[in-house]
């Protein structure tokens, strides 16, 4: 199948899927729509797809940025909610 027959089949120009097929248009919900009536996968499966790129491009992006971020240690946070939230008449 072309990228031509994809785009007809599934209502979009041929230059909107050839971005969103490089990665310079995200799959939309109305877009994982249309590949999930036209393919049969799920239109949740093509976004979770989306998010895990994004999630991967943000980690690459911000590799140095994170090393410096200081990790919390879990029990002081929800301690100091629970503090904050029983000071409240």
């Amino acid at each position: 199948m072309t990228q031509t027959e994809l785009a007809d089949a599934l209502g979009l120009s041929r230059p909107r899927l050839h971005m969103i097929l490089t990665g310079r248009l995200q799959v939309t919900p109305e877009v994982a729509l249309r590949l999930e009536k036209a393919l049969g996968t799920s239109a949740g499966c093509w976004l979770q797809l989306r998010a895990d790129y994004e999630l991967f491009m943000a980690r690459r992006r911000l590799r140095q940025e994170l090393a410096e971020v200081i990790e919390l240690d879990v029990p002081k946070i929800v301690d100091l909610t629970s503090d904050v939230s029983a000071s409240r008449p």
